[in-house]
């Protein structure tokens, strides 16, 4: 790796730690400065005086370390994702309805609220989610970090490719991390291990197509992120049917992903006792980004921090072959596993460009930062195929990983005090509010049962301030209004309400910032 390429870096990352944006640096940017002005020197001096820096270690002890920082060091400052507001809702609709259900995230939502409830929850009160996410998203960690091994193990991979793995910042996803995204990242990988592994073998046939199908449909059950992989589930059908059977096997694929996927919608549209929302999701109100804020510099300035954020020495591997060996990465793109990777990387990007963070960053990068992977697997075979040296740079990306992990497990007090006052509301809520659902049909429970929530624990808390306050009683004419629809929520009346409630709980926001 040249000198001044790696200086260029280290001088960038110092300018950005000065922006108030730049979020991707989770501890004192005080300590990121010294720590870019140490490297910095120290690159000078190796250079200078022709240092070698050799890090080794068996790769087996190394995954076992990764596999403890997982345990030991689980994501705690609920800060990044939904945070406190998943788990509220989390915890409202598996204590009432026994599972908590989204159509963005069916498969991911259910089977975390499954597990909570048989081992985590009793009959009178609701206690901290945040355990089964930590065990959820550990175990697929462990998991994923034995296929790595093996995957590096396999390829003979340098001992380095192992730590521009376990270093890439999306790897925290895997650190006990209360978000809906543990799942799916463990299926993306999956994906991309298994056609790799088909493409590298030249393999072809509908035989290693319905395996690729199968996966693809679980994913998309899991998060509908998924849907942007139809670019590379489209390159992989043709690239392994033959001209003859491209249109066959693509009819069969889609045949097999249906069979798959729309029982289990339906049965959550049309038969199950608690139905989707559609007026709370994302795939029928998608939130996305008007032209203008798109080609917007801050827009720009987002996506990359995500991707600085996610897999920073995975693009900076990237960027630096297309700068200084751009013959040779012209020659890559005829490999087929680069080309599979670049259609997901594709779906992913416009995912990320075009989807509008509602909750800003951190708490949205892990939302937008599914490219995280194909970019790293791009950088894993580029740095492999042109033998490059980044030792000495993998030091001070060791040290910033290390560092963000340690500070992300620190635990925010002012957070945890916030989860813990909304468990004991819903406590208190559970005892004293009898909620009968007899009378609401199935597609509007969650509607009634959050809004009925919502309007309790907002009324608890301007009381415990203000019980003067007139928020009180707008608070009381919208439960009044509630109840006396009688449970026919028509959707022209819902919207409505939705609209107004909204500007109640901006004024409701605003109270509770001034106390």
């Amino acid at each position: 790796m040249k000198l001044g390429f790696k200086l260029f870096i280290y001088i960038i990352l110092f300018f950005f730690s000065y922006l108030e944006s730049s979020w991707f640096i989770f501890f004192p940017k005080e300590n990121f400065r010294f720590l870019c002005g140490i490297c910095f020197f120290l690159e000078i001096v190796i250079f200078k005086f022709k240092f070698k820096i050799r890090i080794k270690f068996p790769v087996s002890f190394l995954f076992i370390l990764s596999f403890m920082s997982m345990i030991l060091l689980p994501i705690q400052n609920l800060k990044m994702g939904d945070g406190i507001l998943l788990l509220n809702y989390f915890n409202l609709e598996t204590f009432y309805f026994g599972y908590h259900l989204t159509l963005d995230e069916i498969l991911e939502a259910f089977f975390h609220s499954v597990f909570y409830k048989l081992f985590f929850l009793n009959e009178l009160e609701v206690s901290n989610p945040m355990l089964i996410y930590r065990i959820f998203s550990t175990i697929l960690g462990g998991i994923l970090l034995f296929q790595i091994y093996q995957f590096v193990k396999k390829r003979f991979f340098k001992f380095s490719t192992s730590i521009l793995i376990l270093t890439s910042g999306g790897i925290s996803l895997f650190y006990g991390y209360s978000e809906n995204y543990s799942i799916i990242t463990f299926l993306i990988w999956n994906y991309i291990f298994y056609s790799i592994n088909i493409l590298d073998q030249e393999k072809k046939g509908f035989n290693y197509l319905n395996k690729i199908c199968i996966l693809a449909s679980l994913m998309i059950l899991t998060h509908l992120v998924s849907g942007y992989l139809i670019f590379s589930l489209i390159y992989l059908c043709y690239v392994l049917s033959d001209k003859k059977t491209f249109l066959k096997n693509s009819i069969y694929s889609f045949l097999l992903c249906s069979i798959i996927i729309l029982p289990i919608i339906f049965y959550f549209m049309f038969f199950s006792s608690v139905r989707f929302d559609f007026l709370q999701t994302h795939l029928t109100n998608p939130k996305f980004y008007p032209i203008k804020d798109i080609l917007s510099i801050e827009h720009f300035k987002n996506i990359f921090f995500t991707i600085i954020g996610s897999s920073f020495l995975g693009f900076i591997i990237f960027i630096y072959s297309i700068i200084f060996h751009f013959e040779e990465i012209k020659k890559l793109i005829y490999d087929k596993k680069i080309q599979f990777l670049l259609f997901i990387l594709l779906g992913f990007l416009i995912h990320g460009f075009f989807h509008y963070p509602q909750l800003g960053f951190p708490a949205d990068w892990d939302l937008l930062a599914f490219f995280w992977t194909p970019i790293l697997f791009l950088a894993i075979f580029i740095y492999e195929k042109l033998e490059l040296d980044f030792n000495s740079f993998f030091v001070f990306v060791i040290i910033l990983f290390s560092l963000n992990t340690y500070y992300n497990s620190k635990i925010n007090i002012s957070e945890l005090e916030k989860l813990d006052s909304s468990i004991l509301h819903l406590n208190e809520f559970i005892k004293t509010e009898k909620i009968d659902f007899s009378n609401v049909k199935p597609e509007h429970k969650k509607f009634y049962l959050k809004t009925i929530y919502f309007l309790y624990e907002s009324k608890q808390k301007i009381q415990s301030i203000d019980k003067t306050n007139s928020l009180i009683k707008e608070n009381d004419s919208f439960h009044d209004e509630l109840i006396r629809r009688e449970y026919k929520f028509d959707k022209v009346w819902q919207k409505d309400f939705y609209k107004r409630l909204t500007k109640f709980h901006l004024n409701y926001l605003e109270f509770l910032n001034k106390k």
